[in-house]
């Protein structure tokens, strides 16, 4: 699944840091996801820093969304404002996430 909103929140918190998006809804109004990242060193040697994902900031995420079908997904590449495309997932040559 594709979803394209705005960053309400980033928790960068170990194991996992959260990034929450408001995604416009199906009737007009605002529904608020929850994505899981990956852990926060591994986010930041991807380019995903709280930098560049602060409130306000509009954000494309492809992820898995929850399989209870409630808005809560699973991060799996993020594109940021400046057009850079970023994969949360690819594991580096050491092995290490």
């Amino acid at each position: 699944m594709t979803l394209e909103g705005t960053v309400a929140r980033l928790e960068w918190t170990n194991p996992h840091a959260w990034l929450y998006l408001d995604v416009a809804g199906a009737d007009g109004g605002s529904v608020r996801w929850a994505l899981e990242l990956s852990a926060p060193s591994a986010l930041a040697r991807r380019g995903l820093r709280p930098d560049v994902a602060r409130p306000g900031t509009k954000l494309v995420v492809k992820g898995y969304r929850a399989k209870n079908g409630t808005p809560r997904a699973r991060a799996w590449y993020v594109t940021l404002p400046d057009g850079r495309s970023l994969n949360l997932t690819v594991t580096d040559s050491a092995g290490q996430g």
